[in-house]
């Protein structure tokens, strides 16, 4: 991604005007004497009429802004130029402190707007075909052009790109004509599959060959990120698979399109027409079964003897009444840790020791050394280096990047970065729930509390914001909840997410998450 372009255009003119406006010289004069004429009886002196003020000219008009350019004008436009478009949202990368990265197009061309100045607000009114009538300066970085500093407004319209066929360009001059357009790339074949920082959770680096060349694409993580179909799709590809590829033709060095679908196809499979399968033969005629013998009349049986009274037995004595056994003792230095991937516990309100300070990553990988078949290979978390957030990418094997809830409150929403789960610490009797889904944009970890009455549960369900990055919550209503000791079902969730439970120490909420009865944790309902 590149790095912000800072741009200053200072204009000072100075114009100075000056008028000297020069009398005119008068002839000499004539000496010769002129008679003086007989004097008239006077007329009456008629009065002039008193001059009618003009009327002042109406104000002029404001200068109008500057004009729409056409693509054309906008190609032709010097770089660092001022340059304003009209043209319809195909796509845009995630919204980050009040700017967005968006890719727009029109019939004629496409554009790139560089981080352009959105509101949170707007950035959720940014979807594909949405007009809009931006202002910036046109810029360039490696190739790569662009509109910087820009600001926009909504306009009428809406026009969604269809993607052209670009296999024929690649190789080509005419192909970076088509610098940002939704392209399609028939038929390339995998050379090499790299993450970046080499480990999920970055973009994504793909080298694909077409006619004996190889060209770079790339899984921007922005765009589409771990959790999407493209990202996971792409992690699965070796060297050698046939893929059909679309994307926006956008250019470092050289085309690099930005992957927003990816198929792979079996460019050699054979045809193969299925068997005519054989005529069923055709059975014979079963064989006619004989007449059944008329059985004989039964004997009468023998009258049966009357039995003996039997005897009375004594009563038995009364049995000792059995020893209540002791409630095992709860530990007092666990925090307790619930894994679940897609709706299913691998790890059910599980103890794990806490020590002093310690974090909710640090307990995190402490239940995968306790309980996780690969101990903690099963975990990777660490610094993302582009915007130098903590994220965990990796949880129970499953690469990931998972929902994490610590006694209700859902860890990585503030911009800090000061409840990331590597600085918020955790404490004897917390409930953490780790969540993995294939969707994460509409459901994410479950926080289940125990009320203070130890028997009154409420599931709550986060649904996570993609563009704003953080997570909403709201009642899991109608969800089944279970003894998870012995899988009995203890009932169903009220409207409010709410079930009062008896003779169940853990519960277990539709597999989503779990909560241990006989302990108290730090936040109630």
């Amino acid at each position: 991604m590149k790095k912000y372009i800072a741009l200053l255009l200072v204009l000072v003119m100075a114009f100075s005007f000056a008028a000297c406006g020069q009398a005119e010289t008068p002839s000499t004069p004539d000496n010769t004497p002129v008679a003086t004429p007989t004097p008239e009886a006077t007329p009456e002196a008629t009065p002039e009429a008193t001059p009618t003020p003009e009327q002042p000219a109406e104000t002029p008009e404001q200068p109008a802004g500057p004009a729409v350019m056409t693509y054309a004008e906008y190609i032709a436009a010097p770089m660092d130029s001022q340059v304003v478009i009209e043209a319809y949202v195909q796509g845009h990368q995630s919204w980050w402190d009040n700017k967005i990265t968006v890719y727009a197009q029109d019939e004629d061309g496409a554009y790139f707007l560089y981080e352009m100045a959105c509101s949170e607000e707007d950035a959720a009114k940014l979807t594909p075909g949405t007009a809009i009538r931006v202002t910036g300066y046109k810029g360039e970085w490696a190739g790569e052009v662009e509109i910087m500093d820009a600001t926009f407004e909504f306009i009428d319209g809406n026009y969604v790109a269809a993607p052209v066929d670009a296999t024929a360009w690649l190789g080509t001059d005419e192909l970076i004509a088509h610098q940002n357009e939704v392209v399609a790339f028939k038929g390339m074949t995998v050379e090499a599959v790299e993450y970046k920082n080499g480990e999920p959770g970055d973009d994504i680096y793909v080298t694909l060959g077409y006619g004996g060349a190889s060209y770079s694409f790339c899984v921007e993580v922005y765009l589409t990120g771990p959790d999407t179909d493209v990202y996971t799709t792409v992690g699965t590809l070796v060297a050698g698979d046939v893929v059909d590829v679309t994307g926006f033709l956008y250019w470092y060095e050289g085309p690099n399109p930005h992957i927003t679908s990816i198929v792979k196809v079996d460019a050699d499979a054979p045809v193969v027409a299925p068997e005519t399968p054989a005529e069923p033969e055709v059975p014979a005629e079963p064989e006619t079964p004989a007449e059944p013998e008329v059985p004989a009349e039964p004997e009468t049986p023998a009258e049966p003897e009357v039995p003996a009274e039997p005897e009375v037995p004594a009563e038995p004595e009364t049995p000792a009444e059995p020893e209540t056994p002791a409630e095992p003792e709860v530990p007092t230095n666990v925090a307790y840790v619930s894994v679940s991937v897609d709706g299913k516990l691998v790890l059910t309100a599980a103890p794990v020791e806490v020590t002093a300070d310690m974090t909710a990553e640090a307990l995190i990988r402490a239940a995968h050394a306790k309980y996780y078949a690969d101990g903690e290979a099963g975990f990777v978390a660490g610094t993302e280096n582009m915007y130098n957030m903590f994220m965990v990418t990796q949880v129970w094997g499953v690469p990931q990047i998972p929902g994490i809830v610590l006694n209700g409150t859902a860890l990585g929403q503030a911009f800090d970065q000061s409840d990331a789960a590597n600085m918020v610490t955790v404490a004897a009797g917390d409930n953490v729930v780790v969540a993995l889904s294939s969707d994460p944009y509409s459901l994410v970890p479950l926080y289940v509390a125990l009320g203070t009455d130890g028997t009154t549960v409420k599931a709550t369900l986060w649904a996570f914001d993609g563009m704003t990055y953080k997570y909403t919550a709201s009642a899991f209503a109608n969800v089944d909840v279970y003894d998870a000791e012995t899988g009995a079902k203890l009932g169903t969730t009220d409207a409010n997410g709410c079930i009062t439970v008896s003779g169940a120490k853990v519960v277990a909420v539709d597999g989503w998450a779990a909560i241990r009865l006989d302990v108290p944790t730090n936040s109630g309902l």
